[in-house]
């Protein structure tokens, strides 16, 4: 059985601490009297047409939406890739970096660096994923492996207050990849 905090939220890994959910905005306003009143509310909402309706989409090919949507992409990496240092790109082993990564790799003239975080649990574990991008876009590519001694070790410096333990995967996905994986890459 495969647990993960993304299948319950708002739960997080705190005791009395809710995650927000995606697109949305918490709002504090004074009461009088001294209170406050809290509300959570959407900053943005993905609009749908109805079934049928295909909006500006309208009497377009399957293959022109997809050019579209492939030149934002370039365009939207192109745009990121204005620096004054040497570009690297982070490998989850899913899709989006895996595409992105692939992108960068059309714009760069020198060797891309990769880095990523592997898991010694095999049910985390993406680098065989990692490991496929790698080899495909010939990358030089750096891993570090996460240990539970290191996400144990990463929890204990998180804030000072109750954990809740069934929620300890959301440290796996979230918190220990990126706290692990930069000081060893962020002098390279």
């Amino acid at each position: 059985m495969s647990f993960s905090c993304d299948q319950w939220p708002p739960r997080t890994a705190f005791k009395g601490v809710s995650e927000l959910p995606p697109g949305h905005v918490l709002v504090a306003d004074a009461v009088e009297g001294g209170g406050v009143r809290i509300s959570v509310r959407p900053y943005w909402q993905l609009s749908y047409p109805s079934r049928g309706d295909f909006g500006d989409l309208a009497g377009r090919s399957e293959a022109s939406v997809a050019e579209e949507l492939r030149e934002l992409l370039i365009d939207s990496t192109r745009l990121r890739l204005r620096a004054d240092v040497p570009v690297g790109a982070y490998l989850s082993g899913g899709l989006d970096s895996s595409i992105t990564t692939a992108l960068i790799k059309l714009f760069t003239n020198s060797k891309l660096r990769t880095f990523s975080v592997g898991f010694e649990t095999d049910e985390f574990d993406e680098g065989r994923y990692q490991q496929q991008v790698v080899k495909a876009l010939n990358t030089e590519h750096e891993s570090v492996i996460c240990t539970k001694a290191d996400i144990g070790r990463m929890m204990k410096n998180c804030a000072n207050t109750n954990t809740d333990d069934t929620a300890i995967p959301y440290a796996v996905k979230r918190a220990a990849p990126s706290r692990l994986i930069s000081p060893p890459f962020s002098t390279r």
